[in-house]
């Protein structure tokens, strides 16, 4: 059952991203998305054994990749996917927002997603030589809404419409 939280909204604000080039329209393939979904599990998984060997530097990067790719999949669902010369990563955050932002289950987590997006950039590009932002009770509650994320973007994609390019 779809309920109306699971609606998207603001589709001028994709049709306006289409239009820049910030997505692109793909042929909608419920199997792509479910692609996406499982390599995000993997990401996950990754996640975990770095939490359990304490190896928190390695957890940046799986963690972004795993909500980028669920989210990722609720566009590939639509038809829709990250395009552009630059910025896919956010252009992905910024469709979803547009969409989701009022979702119950996705909105009050975009902070957290941003958060986590920023803490990846910091780990990617240190500003100070041996700087180190990671902190495991941090990290472990970012894992707990990538999971959350995870699972709300595979029920919303097997269920959405494609996006309609008429607006």
């Amino acid at each position: 059952m779809t309920t109306e939280n699971d609606l998207p909204r603001n589709a001028e604000i994709i049709a306006s991203m289409l239009r820049a080039n910030q997505l692109e329209s793909v042929p909608v393939s419920i199997q792509l998305a479910t692609e996406l979904i499982d390599k995000a599990n993997g990401r996950l998984r990754s996640v975990v054994r770095s939490l359990d060997a304490d190896d928190l530097g390695e957890c940046a990067s799986p963690l972004w990749d795993a909500i980028r790719l669920s989210l990722s999949s609720v566009l590939q669902a639509q038809g829709l996917r990250a395009g552009g010369a630059k910025g896919h990563h956010l252009n992905v955050l910024e469709a979803i927002e547009a969409q989701y932002g009022h979702h119950p289950e996705i909105g009050p987590q975009m902070a957290r997603v941003r958060r986590i997006r920023s803490d990846r950039n910091k780990d990617e590009y240190p500003a100070r030589l041996g700087e180190d932002t990671a902190d495991k009770a941090d990290l472990t509650e970012s894992l707990r809404v990538a999971h959350e994320l995870l699972a709300t973007s595979e029920r919303i994609a097997m269920k959405i419409a494609p996006f309609d390019r008429s607006v």
